[in-house]
């Protein structure tokens, strides 16, 4: 609540704090494996914290260890399709971190690794919203690996299975991370038309990822909500109008490396520009 509410270093220190408490829980019982789902998802979170600050050193360790907490209790039982979930959703998150820090070999690794577990289980679960929402980020960071690989072509086969596996939530409405996913899809869509040389689709798609998500007071988003609407606008050369986002979100010590690194080349190329 206090990562959505905008204050990230005290969601941080909670779940530090949390994570402490699981290991703990864990070490007094190491067979239970429903105190080590708990440690799994402890880990995530504040992996997802550290990555969201753009500390991907933290990130990936914390990110690395829920992959082998799930890998452990994952083979007790292969078969049980929850514990499944667990591993192959962090697998994707690793992967994302690694993919940031220029790690793209081991990234398309990880991401084989999760999709092959999470295509099954979404389809077998259509009308369970998180497994449709773990298969799409899967198949987003799987397509940004592709087109750093030069495959622009793969890239936006990612992106049409991010549109197919959240039509329906998008539709329905009331989803906000499956509309953020789908307009991070949309703008993998875009980048792999712009590689393959078609500007004006490109730009189309990339109208397309702003309107997913509808404009707002920047407080009155979460954090990444709003980090995927500035960098639609980026994305647009619309500069100006994505700074108050960004600033907003630097105030809060947000860093992450696919907005920082984008609002400083825009903001460079801008000022090369302006008399």
């Amino acid at each position: 609540m206090l990562e959505k509410l905008g204050e990230p270093a005290a969601a941080l220190e909670h779940f530090v704090a949390d994570l402490a408490i699981r290991k703990r829980l864990v070490a007094a019982d190491p067979r239970n494996v429903p105190i080590r789902r708990q440690l799994l998802v402890a880990y995530t979170f504040a992996g997802r914290a550290y990555d969201d600050r753009g500390d991907l050193t933290n990130a990936i360790s914390h990110l690395r260890d829920a992959v082998a907490e799930g890998r452990a209790y994952v083979s007790i039982d292969p078969r049980n399709a929850d514990w499944q979930r667990d591993l192959g959703r962090v697998q994707g998150l690793l992967a994302d971190c690694l993919r940031w820090s220029g790690d793209i070999d081991a990234a398309t690794r990880l991401y084989q690794e999760s999709l092959a577990i999470l295509r099954p289980l979404a389809a077998a679960s259509r009308m369970v919203a998180a497994r449709q929402r773990d298969l799409a980020n899967a198949e987003l960071g799987a397509g940004w690996g592709a087109l750093a690989l030069g495959s622009a072509s793969l890239a936006a086969s990612h992106a049409e299975s991010v549109k197919s596996v959240l039509l329906d939530l998008v539709v329905k409405g009331g989803d906000r991370e499956a509309a953020r996913i789908s307009a991070e899809g949309l703008l993998l869509a875009a980048d792999a038309a712009s590689k393959s040389g078609r500007p004006a689709e490109a730009r189309s798609m990339r109208e397309a990822a702003l309107a997913v998500i509808p404009p707002g007071a920047p407080r009155q988003l979460e954090p990444r909500v709003l980090a995927t609407r500035a960098r639609a606008l980026l994305a647009l050369d619309r500069v100006d109008e994505a700074a108050p986002a960004v600033e907003q979100l630097q105030a809060m010590s947000y860093r992450h490396p696919t907005l920082i690194t984008l609002w400083n080349e825009k903001r460079r190329a801008l000022k090369q520009a302006r008399p």
